[in-house]
This record gives C-alpha cells, structure tokens and sequence, in this order.
C-alpha cells in the first residue's frame, strides 16, 4: 500500500537527475567525440552496417551476440546514417532510462534520500560514463533487465498483471541482446511464487502457479520467437560456443573480476548488498531481494567467469549499488533521528558513532571514485577534440583511407571503427575480428587470407594484431603505404596493386 501511494505521488523532479545526465553525455558526445572507446564499438557498428546493407546476420556476417542492439543500430543508420555520434546518442537514452529506473526503485522502496543516494553511486561507477556513451551491448541489456525488475516490483504493488507481462517481454528482449542476464529469469519466477504463496493460503496449488506459469510463457514464448525468426534454430549455437570456449583458453585465465573493479569498491558493495538485505528483511520490504539475489548471484558467476572484461561488471555493480542505495539511505535517515526517545542513551551513542563511521568511509570512497570518473572524463575531453583527433594516428590513418573510397568496394581491417567511419564494408565473416575470436580459432591466419583472396578488398587495415602470416602473403598483391607503431599499436595500410604496377 505505501508502494501503491508513492507511485501515484511521484514526484515531478524525478526526472531533473537524468535529464542532466542526458545532457551532460549529449555534450560530451558532440563537444568531445573520442574516435573509439572500445574496439567492441567498431564491431557492433560493422554488424549493423552490413545488416542496414542486406547482409543477414548468423548466416552472412559471423556473429556470437543475440540480435536486438544490432537491429537497433541498423534502424539508428537508416534514420541518421554512419553517424557515431547519433549511434552513440541512442546508447546514452538507455542509460538516461537506467538512471531514471534507479531513481524510481529506490524511492518506491525507500525515499529521495535513498533514490539520490544510489543515482549518485551510479553516476560515479566505474566506467559508467563511458559505457553510457559507447556503442556496446552490455548496457543496454542492463536497462532493459531493469526494467523487468521494475516492473515486477509495480505487479507487486498493484497486483496488475500487465506489469507482469511487461516483466517477461523486458527479460526476453534483455537475453535476446545479450545473453548473460538469463540467471534472472529463474529469480523472478521464485518471487512470484512466493507471494502467490504467501497471499493465498485458502487457493489450490493450481491457482498459486497460474502466474508464474504465465510469466515463463511469455518469457520463453518471446524469445524463442525473436530467435527463430532473427537468428534462426541452426545458429544458436553461435550465441554460446565462443564464450564457453573463451572460459578454457590459458590467455584468459588472468583476466578476472579483480582486474576489472578494485577490491576496496567490490568489499563496498558486497558489504552493502548484505547490510541492505538485513535491513530490508527487518522492514519486510521483500521486492529488494530481487536486487539482492541479482547482485550476489552475478558476482558469484563473475568470480568464476573468465575472461572479466570491465563492461561486464555492469550486471553486478548496477544490483549492488541498488542495495548502496536503499542501506545508506537508512543508516542517513536512523542516524539523523537518533535523538528520538524512542531509542535509549546507550543506542543512541552506537548509532551516532556507527552513522558518522559509515558516512566518513562513503564520502572517502565517493571522493576517491568521483575524482577518478572526473579525471578519466578529463581525459577523454583533453584528447576527444576535433583537433586532437585530426592529428591523432587514427586520424591521419582515416584520411588516408577515405581518400581511396571511391575505388575500395571492400576493405579488411581488426579495427571496424575506420572502416564504419569511411564508409567501407568489410566481408561480412570479418565483422568480429575480435581476440576471443583469434584465442577460440574462429578465426585463423589461413581463413583470414582465403577471405581475402575471395573478395579482393582494395584496402586493408591492421592495427590491433600481428597477422604474420597474412602480412607474408600480402607483400605478394598489396603495397604498404603507411605505417606507425605506438607502445598498444602497430598501424599498417595497405593498398592492392594493380596487375599493370605488378608487372613493371
């Protein structure tokens, strides 16, 4: 009932917070347009390039991601056309809509103090920023999963099962853009369960299980549609078999959560994931347990995953900061009415002192997170400008390639952002030119070169490996025109010659 009150009195300024993160990410897009955050960017952006061509996905352009951000970007470059700027625009109102369900959680279940709270531990995450505003699939699979969340949480409140249904269609279309969010299909059914349970004692078991039945229906129902009709039953495999096989590879074995996140932020938010489920089971506020079973089951399969890249730390840190959010909130709130007569002297003197401990150590740690999120934005300021780029390596490599265009029909490159801001295709088996690929055996030296006799690309670009092999056959056809090396880099174009330059 209190839920239901609040939700019919939100308030007008929930929206004032992430209204100004939009913003502030639009002009950090349009003032600072850093070349490629990510090499993930250049890829997404290739798929959906080739996709926006006519080029099917899983059955022409190779691809180990379920479908739904392709098919968006492809619909974002139909409308706005091989900008990355707008691409990057529709990532941002995903993470606006993340930040607005953070708000609205935590002060149905909480309060202000609790929403702004966690609103303020999320923009300073780690990272947050610049996944906000990069062309990558983890993000937008975490608003759309919060969204279920959210709106099981409102059938919760209003018993109305078109939150239901909105739950399970928001799920599917979370694993139907990256899959790694399925773990909470299982979590919601167990709630709805549970309440069905406990609000209806006099119903049959029967009874009890038509809603959660109607969930997993829906849930699988959806998603085996999207599936069959964009990726098809014989491709499916393609969604699992390059990660699995990536979690055996010896490369990757280092590669892990701890490298991904510090360790004195991940005691935090466990420790306040726990401290948030205490106090939440004290007030008989259960809708927080889906954050928390969220939180502490992504961490447990992140602790055991391998390789961690730092993007995927967003499907544990978003639960738990949700839990930061509602368990310093009431500490914040306890601690400011500790002089009531409803506590005793000695009370009030542990809460006081537990209060200020808890304050000091989160200012600390928001003071060293903030400082961090701000100078890495700093960074990106200083050497996003449109000078900075122009005169940047990438810069001078992406003239150089446009200045072709005309004559390139097809250019192979490890580094699609180039070839997407030139306006170049790749051969559609080349869109994923990514390590994972490299360390599975996907893709090989030898089928890289078979590719490349197949198409004849005018241009090719290396930047992010070796190729020794493929360097040794292109000296054969092709002319390096350019090349630089940095400390991460090693920049190659070459340009195909022509059969009158061979022969001379």
């Amino acid at each position: 009932m209190i839920i239901q009150n609040k939700l019919n009195n939100t308030p007008w300024f929930q929206f004032i917070l992430p209204l100004g993160f939009f913003w502030g990410g639009l002009c950090i897009i349009h003032w600072y347009g850093c070349f490629e955050f990510d090499p993930d960017e250049g890829i997404n952006l290739m798929k959906a390039f080739l996709l926006h061509d006519g080029y099917s996905l899983y059955q022409e352009v190779w691809n180990d991601q379920p479908p739904i951000l392709t098919q968006v970007l492809a619909w974002g470059i139909s409308i706005f056309g091989l900008k990355v700027e707008f691409l990057r625009g529709l990532i941002l109102i995903f993470s606006t809509v993340l930040l607005w369900q953070m708000w609205l959680i935590l002060y149905l279940l909480g309060g202000t103090l609790h929403a702004y709270i966690g609103c303020l531990f999320l923009l300073i995450a780690p990272n947050y920023w610049k996944l906000s505003i990069s062309v990558m699939v983890g993000l937008p699979c975490i608003t759309l999963a919060m969204g279920a969340v959210l709106s099981i949480i409102l059938w919760h409140a209003t018993q109305k099962n078109i939150w239901l249904i909105f739950s399970a269609l928001l799920l599917s279309l979370s694993i139907l853009t990256k899959l790694f969010t399925f773990f909470l299909a299982p979590i919601i059914v167990i709630g709805i369960v549970l309440t069905q349970v406990a609000n209806g004692k006099k119903i049959s078991w029967q009874k009890k299980l038509r809603l959660p039945a109607l969930w997993i229906i829906i849930f699988l129902s959806f998603s085996g549609l999207i599936l069959f009709l964009l990726v098809g039953i014989d491709n499916i495999h393609l969604l699992v078999e390059n990660h699995t096989s990536a979690r055996s590879i010896n490369a990757f074995q280092k590669i892990e959560l701890g490298d991904a996140i510090k360790n004195d932020y991940r005691l935090f938010l466990l420790g306040f994931t726990i401290w948030g489920l205490l106090i939440a089971y004290q007030r008989q506020q259960w809708q927080l347990f889906y954050f928390g079973a969220w939180s502490i089951v992504a961490y447990l399969l992140l602790v055991q995953h391998r390789p961690v890249w730092y993007h995927q730390v967003l499907l544990w840190y978003v639960p738990a900061i949700a839990m930061v959010g509602y368990g310093m909130g009431e500490i914040i709130t306890i601690g400011i009415r500790f002089g009531s007569r409803y506590f005793r002297f000695n009370q009030r003197i542990m809460l006081t002192l537990f209060t200020l401990a808890v304050f000091y150590g989160a200012v600390l740690l928001i003071g060293e997170q903030a400082k961090t999120t701000t100078k890495d934005i700093g960074y990106w300021c200083q050497a996003c400008t449109e000078k900075a780029i122009s005169r940047s390596i990438e810069g001078q490599f992406l003239t150089k390639i446009v200045q072709s265009n005309s004559k390139t029909n097809w250019i192979v490159t490890d580094s699609p952002m180039f070839a997407f801001r030139a306006g170049i295709a790749v051969p559609p088996a080349t869109a994923v030119l990514s390590r994972k690929q490299l360390e599975t055996g996907n893709i090989t030296p030898e089928k890289l070169i078979n590719i490349i006799e197949k198409y004849q690309p005018e241009q090719i670009f290396f930047k992010r490996f070796a190729w020794t092999e493929v360097t040794t056959y292109l000296q054969q056809n092709y002319q390096l025109t350019k090349q630089e090396n940095t400390d991460l880099s090693d920049f190659r174009l070459y340009i195909k010659v022509q059969e009158k330059e061979r022969e001379n």
